[in-house]
């Protein structure tokens, strides 16, 4: 799901990457290594992805007064 497709509590999964250089993680896993983790999207509302969408709720508002 690419950000022009978010929507309010979806359930994503995330790529985590380990950059623990040279040592190993508590899970045991080598530098660099990718593990894909499923998370629950806590932008909670439409107007909110949409704050996101814009990179905050200032260049949302600043941006919808130019368009007016």
């Amino acid at each position: 799901m690419g950000i022009t497709r978010l929507r309010p509590t979806a359930r994503l999964m995330v790529a985590v990457t380990s950059v623990n250089f040279g040592t190993e993680s508590r899970q045991g896993e080598k530098d660099g290594s990718t593990k894909r983790v499923p998370v629950l999207l806590r932008i909670d509302t439409p107007i909110k992805v949409d704050y996101y969408k814009h990179s905050g709720i200032l260049p949302f508002v600043l941006r919808s007064l130019l368009a007016a």
